[in-house]
């Protein structure tokens, strides 16, 4: 069997190997392009008036949808080709823009991170307004455009020695370090995972005063609501009971009033018949007066309460759409960490352990694969958690797809 057979057998078994991690991209590759790209849509056209809390979402759904595409477009092409990697420029073309696009979003969370701490938590000192918020765009883009830049001269292809079928065989794998600047890749990869672990730290370290506030808010504020509740009920109650007594006590008085006059009218049947008209004429219209002012009364009393009861619905509304924008900024984060702290470690395990992955069992392989790359959910679940909490963006997105 020649190089050539051998290097395609080899490369065939570990591709076969890795087709249920292959599928899961694809899936991943199509949900997070979708799901990013409708964010996109939706914030920047449809809601380009409500962006004062939602300023970055935009920007994040940007890298979101081009961290999708490139690391799992990059992760299905290396899962076919894992160790017949053919073409180095390809290799550290993919390896920087993954780099570049997944580093950039999880700045920005820590950009949103210290605009709803000051928003929340400093709420009367100085605030992100629009300058600093494109000043802070512009940085985080910049640094990670040139932390970035390393990749493209420190990643490739490179020969790795591969025992099949009893035969030494030399794969050619894309590697994020081909061991040509040894020193300086030990130096620079370190940094990368201190950044990433920074950033992770950071983030979580400034969201735990925001929900700290944010939870004490919601109980007192569930409370209070409970509280008023209880309050419109009571007068409700009362009004009702209030409003009885009065009409009784009105009927009552009609009656001895209605009595009180046919007993006059009847003593004055000797008088002129003029005169009794107009007695007549006059008790009739103190009735009329006193039906008239009841019904005035009785639905003033009735409805007393109502307008408390609409201003308080109203606000509770206003307060539970609040409560869901903070919850999901913590919720993004809450993912971020989870879904990276994985990967930070699979990269530390990498570069102390050389290509240990190709003396893997099938099982191992795809767990391995599974936490290095594990980033991606993050990326992909942030549409979910805008059309969960965010509920303008959930009904710009349902007057988008009736009108469709």
């Amino acid at each position: 069997m020649g190089n050539s057979s051998i290097h395609d057998a080899l490369n065939q078994e570990f591709s076969q190997k890795l087709i249920p991690n292959t599928v899961i991209h694809t899936l991943l590759l199509l949900v997070g392009m979708i799901g990013n790209i409708l964010v996109l849509i939706i914030y920047s056209l449809k809601m380009k008036h409500n962006m004062e809390a939602r300023y970055f979402i935009p920007i994040l759904a940007v890298y979101d949808t081009l961290t999708s595409l490139v690391s799992c477009v990059y992760f299905i092409v290396d899962n076919t080709y894992f160790v017949h990697f053919s073409s180095d420029v390809v290799c550290r073309i993919f390896v920087f823009l993954t780099g570049l696009t997944m580093m950039t979003s999880v700045a920005f969370l820590l950009a949103i991170a210290v605009q709803r701490y000051l928003k929340i938590c400093r709420p009367l000192g100085k605030q992100m307004n629009l300058k600093w918020k494109r000043i802070s765009v512009a940085l985080i883009a910049i640094f990670n455009l040139v932390y970035n830049i390393p990749t493209l001269w420190l990643s490739g292809t490179g020969e790795v020695s591969v025992v099949y079928s009893g035969t030494n065989v030399t794969a050619l794998s894309c590697l994020t370090g081909t061991g040509t600047y040894p020193l300086f890749e030990k130096i620079w990869y370190g940094l990368l995972s201190l950044v990433v672990v920074a950033n992770i730290v950071c983030t979580t370290a400034i969201y735990i005063p925001v929900a700290v506030i944010v939870c004490r808010q919601f109980s007192k504020r569930k409370a209070l609501q409970s509280s008023n509740e209880t309050s419109v009920r009571s007068m409700d109650t009362s009004s009702t009971i209030d409003r009885t007594d009065k009409i009784s006590t009105l009927t009552n008085t009609d009656m001895t009033m209605k009595k009180s006059q046919s007993a006059e009218t009847f003593d004055k049947n000797i008088s002129r018949t003029s005169s009794f008209d107009s007695d007549f004429k006059m008790s009739n219209e103190s009735e009329t007066s006193t039906s008239d002012t009841n019904k005035e009364d009785i639905p003033s009393k009735t409805f007393q309460s109502l307008p408390q009861l609409e201003n308080s619905n109203k606000n509770k509304t206003k307060k539970s759409r609040g409560v869901n924008f903070n919850a999901m900024f913590m919720l993004i984060v809450i993912i971020y960490v989870v879904s990276y702290i994985p990967t930070s470690a699979m990269i530390l395990v990498t570069k102390s352990v050389d290509n240990f992955w190709y003396s893997l069992s099938q099982g191992e392989l795809l767990l391995y694969n599974g936490l290095s790359r594990m980033f991606i959910f993050n990326h992909i679940a942030n549409p979910f958690i805008y059309g969960y909490f965010d509920l303008k963006f959930k009904e710009k997105l349902f007057q988008m797809i009736r009108r469709s």
